[in-house]
């Protein structure tokens, strides 16, 4: 499940940290959706350094939450985080953030010419100039799918274009 997926759950919110009155702007900046409905619970963050993040990942997972979204960010230099769990029965997932273009693959390699998985999810952001990605792999069957990372504008269009003409329509992107 993905983020549109989940967005029409914001009539059962669960948690959302948000700045206090008077906190300094750190620079950051959001886009979201939200929509009115009902759903399973959610506890959607924002503004969670890498430590911090993993901390609530380890928590609310133990509490029976699904990472369904996480978006990297920089904020002062330094890696933040905004991620979304859904209280729902999740299949296996193996997310991991903080990831150098080079272990990105490593992983993806792993976890889809390996083990089965299939990504669900990979969010670029830049931090000090170096691109990191976080991303989100779930044991789940599915159609085929490619994944591209690290693609200039020019090399994203071509991509685009060739995938477009073999049948593959575009599910994510996300442009850093």
């Amino acid at each position: 499940m993905r983020i549109h997926d989940v967005l029409w759950a914001a009539g059962v919110l669960v948690g959302l940290s948000c700045p206090t009155a008077g906190q300094a702007d750190d620079g950051s900046r959001f886009a979201a959706i939200w929509v009115k409905g009902s759903g399973p619970a959610f506890v959607a963050r924002h503004g969670l350094n890498s430590q911090q993040y993993q901390q609530e990942f380890d928590k609310l997972t133990g509490e029976g939450f699904c990472l369904t979204d996480v978006s990297g960010y920089s904020v002062g230099g330094q890696p933040h985080f905004a991620a979304i769990w859904v209280k729902e029965s999740c299949p296996t997932f193996v997310a991991r953030h903080g990831l150098t273009s080079q272990q990105y693959q490593q992983e993806f390699d792993n976890l889809v010419g390996q083990q089965g998985f299939r990504l669900t999810l990979v969010n670029g952001y830049k931090v000090g100039g170096q691109a990191h990605f976080a991303a989100i792999w779930q044991k789940t069957a599915g159609s085929e799918f490619v994944a591209r990372h690290d693609l200039t504008s020019e090399a994203y269009q071509q991509e685009f274009d060739k995938l477009l003409n073999q049948g593959f329509r575009l599910k994510l992107v996300s442009g850093y």
